[in-house]
């Protein structure tokens, strides 16, 4: 869970299955007031966000917690001052509604985005432009200087956007491979609603940013490693991906091995020799005078023909070089 470096005492992650999810570090650089990690999503799983407040943080004033999924607010949470060091934390589940008395709640959930290339092609920058913000769950944390309590707000019930089937290029450059999905909204127990007044003229203390994507498009991304290898990888299979997601323990070790493989390998240099192989015929052979340092190798489909100097005959082509 990420603690915000820059205001000690919050701590904020993403909650799966009683568990928070694990973390991969953003590693360029970031806004002082902002907090960015990686997580991995599964199709299908739903999800909570959680908060903890803890010293030093101050408890001077109430705290609002805006919850944005995919650039769009979906939960606020208001935290009063003597709720903020709860040690169970707060949680946001999803959208809260009322409609004529009744209250609902609408669950995060992660969905795979279904990609095609029989998208017509004229769709493509639409999507794109939709596809900016999605795969990134955002906290955008206020002090409020003043609340006063709205008994007649009407909260309606939460929509996220419905991408369709997504042209495959409409990914090229953005490697997003999820939304969220809201569930159908179930009975939940009754809220209070205020109006607000954020201090430090509206501005944010603390943003953390989550983006989430498949472990596949994360390990592209080179934000997870690659993992070591079941067996060692021999020096023809190397490649470029394998190079920039190992790490330099793995990469010792691959070039370790390869020394190895090196140092096993039998020398299969051929020396010149002084000898002669020739196939042909021993008797045609053995007329030559030049053949004191041959080894013959009989053959009897196969004769060797010797060439002997001779007049041109009315047969042979004859060229005259001036």
């Amino acid at each position: 869970m990420p603690a915000h470096p820059n205001v000690p005492g919050i701590e904020a992650f993403i909650f799966v299955d009683g568990q928070p999810c694990e973390e991969y570090e953003e590693r360029t650089p970031v806004a002082p007031k902002h907090v960015e990690r990686y997580i991995v999503a599964e199709s299908g799983v739903a999800f909570e966000v959680l908060l903890r407040f803890k010293s030093p943080f101050p408890a001077d004033l109430p705290v609002a917690v805006i919850v944005a999924i995919d650039g769009k607010d979906m939960d606020e949470m208001l935290i009063r001052q003597d709720e903020l060091y709860e040690e169970e934390g707060h949680v946001s589940m999803g959208p809260i509604s009322n409609t004529e008395g009744e209250w609902w709640k609408q669950r995060y959930r992660f969905a795979m985005l279904d990609t095609s290339e029989d998208v017509p092609e004229e769709k493509v920058e639409a999507q794109k432009q939709k596809l900016l913000n999605t795969g990134t769950i955002s906290l955008n944390m206020y002090g409020i200087k003043s609340m006063q309590r709205n008994m007649g707000y009407q909260s309606i019930e939460q929509t996220v956007e419905d991408y369709g089937v997504v042209h495959e290029k409409a990914l090229k450059g953005n490697p997003v491979s999820h939304s969220v999905s809201l569930d159908r909204a179930e009975s939940t127990e009754e809220v209070e609603y205020f109006n607000a007044e954020y201090a430090n003229e509206g501005e944010p203390f603390a943003v953390f940013h989550f983006y989430y994507r498949s472990l596949k498009s994360l390990k592209e991304l080179h934000i997870i490693r690659r993992s070591p290898s079941p067996s060692p990888i021999s020096l023809n299979e190397i490649t470029d991906d394998v190079i920039m997601t190992s790490s330099p323990e793995q990469f010792s070790k691959m070039v370790a091995y390869w020394k190895r493989q090196a140092a096993q390998t039998p020398n299969n240099k051929r020396e010149r020799s002084d000898s002669v192989t020739i196939v042909g015929d021993d008797q045609s052979a053995a007329d030559d005078e030049r053949t004191d340092n041959v080894t013959y190798l009989g053959c009897t489909n196969v004769r060797a023909q010797r060439l002997k100097r001779r007049k041109p005959s009315y047969m042979d082509e004859v060229i005259v070089l001036d």
